[in-house]
């Protein structure tokens, strides 16, 4: 009996040692798959993380290949430069065309406004006071008065067509003085005036002024004034009347032979009534110092009213 029971003591402790064992292995086993899973790279983890990584864009792969090369720095600095100096030339090469054509808008307006001036008062105007009649010969040496002044002069005169002339003599008269049948004499003065402002003090540069006396018959010798900048860029302003010369009178002795022998207009001149102006403009860039340009321009203006004269 005792040794049955010995025997099934000991039968039972090796089961228990083998049920010990199995059990170590076991935990052998799930040790290692945990390591496995942990620390290999095909576990589940780092199968997630490829698969995450595939669908990312090519630039966020890799973190390695975010930053740039000095060449590359270099190269992109280098294009930039370039892009700017190219937009720069272009901005202020606009800018510049941009102010040209301003300045050339500007010379033409004031053209425009001296032509339109000069027109209207030459269409309305019965006397020339000045200037004063030249020869034709000398006209290519008539120039602008360096020190300005008075350079052109005209009447107008406003007549009362319901007004009775009493022919009585008047002494002492004058164009810019009304009378019976004149009741509003109007005096244009166009005058020159120095620039002291010019950037270029060696080319003299005028204002061109336009002023106006009014005098009324009712209220003699009170002359009401009106004066108005013409234009402010002129470097030359001339203006000059011509006498005609009388036509050439021969003797006729031959059929081919004429009393009188006609000479051009431009030889003899062309009279009182017509004034011949020439005008130039100027203006200066800024941006350029000394370095002037100027337009020019001759016409002429003929006086179409008649002078009214008082009995004297």
């Amino acid at each position: 009996m005792t040794m049955k029971k010995d025997e099934k003591k000991y039968h039972g402790m090796n089961n228990i040692g083998k049920n010990n064992i199995g059990k170590n292995n076991i935990g052998k086993n799930s040790q290692e798959k945990i390591n496995h899973g942990i620390h290999g790279s095909h576990g589940i983890i780092g199968g997630c993380v490829s698969r995450v990584a595939r669908k990312l864009p090519v630039f966020m792969r890799d973190a390695s290949k975010k930053a740039f090369t000095l060449i590359e720095v270099l190269v992109v600095i280098v294009l930039m430069v370039f892009i700017l100096m190219v937009a720069y030339k272009v901005f202020f090469s606009q800018t510049r065309m941009i102010h040209d054509s301003m300045e050339f808008m500007k010379v033409n307006d004031d053209f425009r406004k001296i032509i339109m001036r000069l027109g209207k008062d030459f269409r309305e105007a019965n006397h020339i006071s000045y200037p004063v009649l030249t020869r034709w010969e000398d006209a290519p040496n008539q120039q602008t008065p360096a020190a300005g002044g008075d350079v052109l002069k005209l009447i107008k005169q406003e007549v009362d067509p319901f007004a009775v002339y009493s022919k009585t003599p008047i002494k002492n008269w004058t164009f810019d003085k009304p009378f019976d049948l004149v009741v509003k004499v109007r005096e244009i003065v166009y005058s020159l005036e120095r620039d002291t402002n010019a950037r270029n003090k060696n080319v003299p540069r005028y204002k061109l002024m336009r002023t106006e006396y009014v005098e009324e018959l009712s209220k003699p010798g009170m002359k009401v004034k009106q004066e108005t900048e013409v234009s402010d860029s002129l470097r030359e302003f001339t203006v000059f009347r011509t006498l005609r010369k009388p036509m050439n009178v021969s003797n006729v002795s031959n059929k081919s032979d004429r009393i009188i022998t006609s000479i051009p207009s431009n030889e003899t001149g062309y009279g009182s009534e017509l004034v011949y102006v020439r005008i130039t403009l100027e203006r200066q860039r800024p941006s350029e110092k000394g370095q002037v340009y100027d337009i020019s321009l001759g016409t002429c203006f003929y006086k179409r009213g008649k002078e009214i004269f008082p009995h004297q």
